[in-house]
């Protein structure tokens, strides 16, 4: 075999007569389409549109299929004939028989049987220091290099155990090093190679680990080492002998392979569940949505407390708890949903760590990394776990609420949860999250005095932000347009630091008719916001109030554009919701109802389908009642234009 691809620990493409193959090597997407079908088809083939979708996601399919083909017709050239086979018109994949991939070889190492030949495979994490600018790529990526690496230490820590156990004290002392080397954080290789050195005889060897260790334990992580292992340092320490049992654990002595360590991304078994809804996306009005979920998920690791008293899985569930919070911080979902569901298969009753799965599914729904109708059943069991396990944890009744709100539509149940999560003391962006749903909430059923009574003393928390604009937000779909007209003007003077108020001031001033005023308020927030197609969306409605359809037409499709550019899809700025409003102010009425249609079978409900005033074209019609019902709302209307719901 001529051709070899290496994978792990370095990045190398060569022919045993050509050398280094840099027609490949030089073009990052076409290393990366056969690094994928050297590990994604290792098991048989790769459907084309299985590739079309991982590296042209957002390209026609026409294009897509031509930028395939095109690469594939270089890969070929460079590889040689019958590296890639072709199987019908819509399989390929990669002959092993003439092409050695490195992480294909070490997979199939491990299926055999073999872990010492995976492990001597094994050179580092896959791709080092490659990068795609691909987020499907990205993601696929992310999830392979730690699968890889728990296989590389489950390997480890299997071949140290055993010759730990046949007495084979120098394989065993190689094992070890090489577990703590793949999993600097592993808590089981730390262990096991400190016992292993000092039964060895080398008692300074086994300290110097220990303190290196507990080191970067604390500098990555902020933890202390677990209680098993605290109480090894101090029998070493004591210098007692080896020898001497430790009493009635001392069979327990031989570091074990944890479930945690044995799996990089254990499935959860999650009942599924009719259509999601999005009551979760509520919270996000404003842009501050990643903020706040960073800040939530900081609470919940902060509250989990120090594991120093832990038992061995309490302590390897916390290392991945916190390994799922920096994944958050550099938004890495869905290497935070492998990290958590570590965490979870190390110990099940980690209550905070089923909240935060709940909220890990919540977001991969809410940013568009996996379909809301199938994640929402899953933050919902999630949820319904966490809270089983403690229902003392404020937090847990908080992701309870929202998932009963966004996937059962049980609006009772919902707003139970929210106060019940009060009441059990949120502090900070906890309670501005729970008052802000549940005010929303309120709201949604035209309930606006007890909205109001939820979120004026709120608000106080958290004046010019998230409250601040939510605060503005149920004065404008309550009707009150001139005091959320002032409310807004406070908070720009106090240095608002999100365009939703002034968003929201602006559609006050259409509803009261005041157009100049109106027109100003764009050029305001144009040059406080610059760059935003949501510019073009309020210039679309202004030209609609003023009779100019043909403009607002115009501007509708300059803001598309535009958001596509910006990639709003993803982001949840540029929504269904968007082009439902300007549908419906267009007059534009069996196009609006169609998208509605579209959300609600994609997502539960479109938001705020209930109390939005630019919806009003819609109310006379039919369908607009039974959208309402979908979503468990029954309302009726007021002889002055007031909607009630329940």
């Amino acid at each position: 075999m001529s051709l070899e691809l290496q994978l792990l620990g370095r990045l190398e493409l060569r022919d045993g007569a050509r050398g280094e193959i840099e027609s490949v090597l030089k073009r990052p997407k076409r290393l990366a389409i056969l690094a994928y079908l050297c590990l994604a088809g290792s098991e048989g083939s790769v459907r084309r549109d299985t590739l079309l979708s991982l590296f042209w996601p957002d390209s026609d399919e026409a294009r897509a299929r031509s930028a395939l083909n095109q690469a594939l017709h270089v890969l070929r050239r460079s590889l040689g004939e019958g590296v890639l086979v072709t199987r019908g018109r819509d399989e390929i994949r990669v002959d092993i028989d003439l092409l050695r991939c490195d992480a294909g070889e070490f997979r199939r190492a491990l299926a055999a049987g073999d872990p010492a030949s995976a492990l001597d495979l094994y050179s580092g994490d896959l791709l080092p220091g490659f990068h795609l600018n691909d987020p499907e790529f990205e993601r696929w990526l992310d999830a392979e290099r730690v699968a890889l690496r728990s296989e590389a230490l489950e390997a480890a820590l299997s071949l140290a155990t055993g010759a730990t156990a046949t007495g084979r004290s120098e394989a065993a002392l190689a094992y070890w090093r090489r577990a703590l080397e793949i999993s600097p954080e592993s808590e089981a290789a730390a262990r096991g190679l400190i016992e292993a050195l000092w039964r060895g005889g080398r008692r300074t060897a086994a300290l110097e680990t220990y303190e290196h260790f507990e080191s970067r334990l604390q500098t990555e992580y902020g933890l202390a080492p677990g209680d098993k292992l605290q109480q090894l340092i101090a029998r070493i320490r004591t210098g007692e002998d080896p020898a001497t049992p430790a009493g009635p654990g001392a069979q327990d002595r031989l570091p074990s392979v944890t479930l945690a360590e044995r799996e990089a991304s254990p499935v959860v078994r999650e009942p599924a569940g009719h259509p999601s809804g999005a009551a979760w996306v509520r919270v996000a009005l404003t842009a501050a949505l990643g903020i706040l979920i960073v800040t939530l998920l900081g609470m919940w690791l902060d509250r989990s407390g120090s594991t120093h008293d832990a038992r061995p899985e309490e302590f390897d569930a916390q290392v991945a708890y916190r390994q799922a919070f920096a994944a958050w911080e550099l938004a890495r979902y869905d290497s935070a949903l492998l990290y958590v569901r570590k965490a979870i298969a190390a110990d099940s009753s980690h209550a905070d760590a089923w909240a935060l799965l709940s909220n890990v599914h919540t977001l991969r729904g809410g940013y568009g990394l996996a379909p809301p109708r199938e994640e929402l059943p899953l933050a919902y069991a999630a949820a319904q776990r966490a809270v089983a396990l403690d229902s003392a944890n404020a937090g847990a009744w908080l992701q309870l609420a929202m998932t009963q709100w966004g996937y059962l539509f049980d609006w009772t149940a919902a707003e139970r949860g929210y106060r019940e999560a009060l009441e059990l003391g949120l502090e900070g962006t906890w309670a501005v999250i729970a008052y802000a749903d549940l005010s929303g909430l309120l709201f949604e059923m035209g309930r606006c005095e007890e909205a109001f009574e939820i979120i004026r003393p709120a608000a106080a928390l958290d004046s010019v932000s998230l409250l601040g604009g939510l605060y503005v937000r149920s004065l404008y779909y309550c009707g009150d347009y001139e005091e959320a007209i002032r409310e807004a003007d406070r908070q720009v003077r106090l240095g608002e630091r999100y365009p939703a108020a002034e968003i929201l001031a602006f559609f006050s001033y259409l509803e009261l008719g005041r157009l100049g005023d109106a027109a100003d308020a764009v050029e305001a927030i144009e040059r406080r916001w610059p760059g935003d197609p949501r510019h073009d969306v309020l210039r679309a409605h202004l030209a609609i109030r003023m009779g100019d359809l043909e403009s607002a037409k115009s501007y509708r499709a300059r803001a598309e554009r535009e958001a596509e550019n910006w990639n709003y899809g993803r982001a949840g700025r540029w929504d269904v919701e968007e082009r439902i409003r300007l549908h419906a102010a267009l007059g534009e009425i069996n196009e609006a109802f169609d998208l509605i249609q579209r959300g609600t079978d994609e997502r539960g409900h479109v938001r705020r389908l209930a109390s939005d005033p630019l919806l009003a074209p819609l109310w006379e019609d039919p369908r607009y009642e039974g959208f309402l019902a979908r979503m468990n709302l029954r309302c009726r209307r007021f002889p002055d234009g007031g909607r009630a719901c329940h």
